[in-house]
């Protein structure tokens, strides 16, 4: 709560260190485990969660980003996401629909995305929202125009994961909350 009691900006940017890295050791293979920890721990990427939708904010099953599987296994990603804490570190975890999959959270699936990808821009970030307070921690509009991503687990068991990053978010939130009413 310290860091909290001084600036909760500063202590939102810190906790995407942690539950970014975290994610990545978590669900993540081996070899993305070794090319990002190392670098969230020198404080040089961080990423974010990217949930929210136009039209699919409180319903995520709503949500209407795609994904199609490419033959190298990986899968192209088209959609956008908006009002993302932290969308400018450099990594996400995206949730979207694999083609033909279930509608609802139940046809849900998780990716992670780099910004940039073998030197160019793999996804976009839009609109940054003007905010009355937490002006340290960006929020905006990310953009996926064929973005190139992993999965991460397996097909349609994207929200459970995402799920685990989400109560990561919301202790952070209580202790926010506890910071700034001490």
């Amino acid at each position: 709560t310290q860091l909290n009691r001084a600036c909760i900006s500063s202590a939102t940017q810190i906790g995407f260190y942690t539950s970014i890295a975290d994610m990545i050791e978590r669900f993540c293979e081996s070899t993305e485990r070794e090319k990002f920890i190392p670098e969230i721990v020198k404080g040089n990427i961080s990423g974010s969660m990217c949930l929210t939708e136009a039209g699919a904010g409180s319903d995520v099953g709503a949500l209407r980003t795609s994904a199609v599987k490419q033959a190298d296994g990986s899968y192209l990603l088209n959609g956008a996401k908006m009002f993302i804490t932290n969308g400018g570190g450099g990594l996400g975890f995206v949730l979207a629909r694999v083609k033909g999959a279930p509608e609802g959270l139940a046809g849900i699936s998780l990716f992670f995305a780099e910004e940039t990808l073998d030197g160019k821009q793999n996804y976009k970030i839009g609109k940054i929202e003007e905010k009355l307070g937490l002006h340290g921690s960006m929020t905006c509009e990310v953009v996926y125009e064929n973005t190139k991503a992993k999965l991460v687990g397996k097909e349609n068991e994207g929200f459970q994961y995402m799920l685990h990053l989400m109560n990561e978010s919301r202790l952070a939130v209580g202790l926010q909350t506890l910071g700034g009413m001490e």
